[in-house]
């Protein structure tokens, strides 16, 4: 349900931050985010499309310019948390 409501990943990401997106964006729509310490997840290194170390830095810094367009240069990150750096 909640993966159709936010249309899922947002693909401007490539391998990196697009959990952070999905949760900020859940966050806008009142939806809770929950963080449960138990769990277990397994990461298959490189099983991923960013299989060189050079390739996925260019993914991590791709992906970090989307971001910072997306939630910090517009403030949405901000609006999302619920405060403005001058704030705290």
């Amino acid at each position: 349900f909640v993966w159709e409501l936010l249309n899922g990943l947002d693909d401007g990401f490539v391998n990196a931050y697009e959990d952070v997106d999905f949760c900020l964006r859940a966050v806008e729509k009142n939806i809770p985010i929950w963080y449960e310490a138990h769990s277990v997840g397994v990461h298959l290194a490189h099983a991923t499309a960013s299989q060189h170390d050079q390739e996925h830095s260019q993914n991590v810094d791709k992906s970090w310019k989307h971001f910072t367009a997306k939630w910090l240069d517009t403030g949405r990150f901000y609006s999302a948390m619920g405060f403005w750096p001058m704030e705290r």
